[in-house]
């Protein structure tokens, strides 16, 4: 089995406007939840499991310290993206996961502060829904955004289901960043590259791309029940059942 995680960084500015709700700067952000996914990806033990890290950065102004996050991490790769912009980022990320990706591909961003199993649990949740869906394709969201529940117009009937490690319910949403097998890109690479070519502040690409997979395109959406990561963005985004201080505090140091 293989993994490919592609993780989009970039140290240096906000791509929105707001405030981040755990009050610190980009580049302390992107530091920690860089520090909480290598230990999230050493603590997966799946036996038989490859898992490929590829960073591509767009212009970091401390690339030697995310570098020094993932130096012990196997089968390390950084790239220097070219161009410069969140949506030239993501789109990038999505070439490479398209022409080097062979099996599970993991779209990560560098925003997103992960539970120390969440890299283990993803993967073993993708394994077990599809298994249990007899074959049929499965996606994997680790965020549990709040948005989608406390906006009246956003609640839509869902399902609630066992996993291997946790509850998980069905999902029609997500970001830019999810766990999909990598025959699903080839197959659907046209909504990939609607998300990516998107402008940047267009409130509906996602639903304009990337959530067509899961609400046309026949991929079944999980997400799990508390979040296996956090989305350090805004403060419509924070848990509030959720101790993000604690998983914040514990990804001080690698």
């Amino acid at each position: 089995m293989k993994l490919d995680i592609i993780l989009q960084t970039h140290d240096s500015s906000n791509n929105q406007e707001g405030k981040r709700y755990c009050k610190a700067s980009k580049e302390e952000v992107t530091r920690r939840c860089c520090i909480s996914l290598a230990k999230s990806i050493k603590k997966c033990d799946i036996e038989d499991l490859q898992i490929n890290l590829t960073v591509i950065d767009d212009h970091s102004k401390n690339l030697d310290i995310i570098k020094s996050i993932f130096n012990d991490t196997p089968n390390f790769k950084l790239l220097n993206l070219e161009n410069t912009g969140i949506m030239n980022s993501i789109l990038a990320c999505y070439e490479y996961g398209l022409k080097n990706g062979e099996e599970l591909v993991y779209f990560a961003q560098d925003d997103y502060l992960f539970e120390l199993n969440a890299i283990k649990e993803m993967v073993r949740a993708y394994y077990y829904f599809r298994f249990m869906l007899g074959g049929n394709e499965v996606g994997i969201y680790p965020f549990n955004d709040p948005y989608r529940y406390y906006v009246p117009a956003n609640i839509e009937l869902t399902r609630v289901v066992h996993g291997p490690d946790r509850h998980w319910r069905l999902n029609y949403f997500s970001a830019s960043c999810f766990m999909i097998n990598h025959p699903e890109i080839v197959k659907n690479w046209d909504l990939f590259e609607t998300m990516g070519k998107s402008e940047c502040h267009d409130k509906t690409m996602e639903d304009r791309s990337i959530n067509q997979l899961w609400r046309n395109r026949g991929i079944t959406l999980f997400t799990p029940i508390p979040s296996l990561s956090l989305h350090m963005q805004f403060e419509s985004e924070k848990d509030p059942y959720i101790n993000w201080r604690k998983m914040w505090i514990a990804n001080k140091e690698i």
